[in-house]
Formats: structure tokens, C-alpha cells, sequence
């Protein structure tokens, strides 16, 4: 083999392993970027926080749960009308349209006491100088 064709020979190996080594790198930090986005939707945490009582929510409160559109809601006051309210909140798996998933989901969102929808956080926090009286807002301006 002369010296030019071991050099062409080597610059050849060179540029596919370069090319191969490449082709890893990209493939590691495609995988890198799909574990990182599927553990951040892992860790969101819902839009509502708080709790709705099912025995008095309405339809816009119910759609606040996650996972629940206007069929749903009008599927609970359907069942809450025709069996006198719900009994326990387990008893939301008897809806039509929600099971054991889906209720696990809403579970901590929640109750059967009450006010129809309690919010919790900093929506919550951002929404209170709204609903005070006339009193609460004085107090919180001294």
C-alpha cells in the first residue's frame, strides 16, 4: 500500500466515524429532550386548585375540574338530581363517563360540604380582594 492511499484510506475512516459519532450525539440528546419534556408533564400541576362540592356545584363550576367539559358536568346534575345528591364522593364512578382513572384524578378536588367551588392558591389569593364586603376591603387598605 503506498502512503497516499493509506492516507486516503485513513482520512476515510475518520470522516465516517466523525459522521457515526455525529449521528450519536444527535440520537442522545433527541432522547435527552424527550425524557425531560415527558417528565415535566409529569410534574405539572392541574389549573384548578381547590375543591367543588358536588352536591351544589353548577355546570361552570364542575368544568373547572380537570378533565371535565359540559357533558360531564351535566351528566353529575343529572345523576345528583335523580338520586337526591351524592352520598359519598366515590359515588362520582357512577356517572356515566367517569371511572376509576378519572376519579382518582379529581379525588383531591372534591367534596361533599361546603360552598359549590372553594379555590386554594394563588389563584385563590389573587381572586380574594374581589369577594371580601365592604369591610374586608377597608381592613386590607389600613
Amino acid at each position: 500500500m503506498t502512503e497516499t492511499t493509506m492516507v486516503t484510506t485513513m482520512a476515510t475512516t475518520m470522516a465516517t466515524t466523525t459522521k457515526r459519532a455525529a449521528s450519536l450525539v444527535a440520537v442522545f440528546l433527541g432522547l435527552l429532550l424527550m425524557a425531560g419534556s415527558a417528565g415535566a408533564e409529569g410534574s405539572k400541576q392541574p389549573a384548578f386548585s381547590g375543591t367543588v362540592n358536588l352536591n351544589t356545584a353548577s355546570v361552570d363550576e364542575l368544568m373547572e375540574l380537570p378533565g371535565v367539559g359540559p357533558s360531564k358536568a351535566e351528566a353529575i346534575l343529572a345523576f345528583r338530581k335523580a338520586r337526591g345528591g351524592f352520598k359519598k364522593v366515590e359515588d362520582l364512578m357512577k356517572v356515566k363517563g367517569i371511572g376509576r382513572k378519572t376519579f382518582q384524578k379529581l379525588r383531591p378536588f372534591l367534596a361533599l360540604s361546603g360552598p359549590g367551588l372553594t379555590k386554594r392558591g394563588p389563584e385563590a389569593a389573587l381572586e380574594a380582594p374581589r369577594s371580601q364586603g365592604k369591610k374586608g376591603r377597608e381592613a386590607s387598605q389600613d
